[in-house]
């Protein structure tokens, strides 16, 4: 399965120029992507906003697709997967986000050959340790990947880097800094 991996956006900043390329990845392959956001990281009383900046930053990046659009809802969430081509998690609060994910049985199966895009929190709760910029602190994610995440990388975060290196098992860990993705399988 295909995973790609954002590490956040810089708020002060337009994020347009930070989403573009990892938008034209996650819709590679496909003419008329249809893509599940998944908002659970955010507060629900923004999704409206939320949905309408996606569509702006999906005709922007993508001009040459028609992406179909659709806004996750937990009692929906398996009907929904099953009609998406991709899983589009975003960023926001990683503590939420656990929350909300563990509450759906069987997630990894659930999304099962559909592309993951998580951006921020989307890319924390996939690892089975992250590092939180909010909370300046090292948390257990939902574990779905042997992983480590650092997303919003700085240079002067090394100490908190070399933290989440020192806790629990010895897994890969991946630090992107804003505006960054790569690619993963498993």
């Amino acid at each position: 399965m295909k995973f790609i991996l954002h590490g956040g956006i810089d708020q002060n900043k337009p994020a347009l120029p930070q989403l573009k390329d990892f938008f034209r990845e996650m819709t590679k392959g496909f003419e008329k992507p249809k893509i599940l956001l998944v908002f659970f990281a955010g507060e629900p009383e923004r999704y409206p906003d939320m949905l309408k900046e996606a569509k702006e930053f999906f005709k922007l990046s993508i001009p040459e697709k028609e992406a179909v659009l659709e806004v996750a809802t937990m009692d929906k969430f398996n009907k929904q997967v099953q009609e998406a081509d991709i899983i589009n998690v975003t960023g926001g609060s990683t503590l939420w986000l656990v929350r909300e994910i563990q509450k759906i049985p069987d997630f990894m199966k659930t999304i099962q050959g559909r592309v993951y895009a998580g951006s921020s929190a989307g890319m924390n709760v996939l690892a089975k340790y992250y590092y939180s910029d909010t909370y300046d602190s090292v948390n257990p994610g939902a574990g779905f990947l042997p992983i480590k995440t650092f997303p919003h990388w700085i240079q002067d975060r090394q100490n908190k880097l070399d933290e989440l290196k020192n806790t629990g098992e010895d897994l890969p860990v991946y630090k992107l800094s804003e505006g960054e993705f790569i690619t993963l399988e498993f």
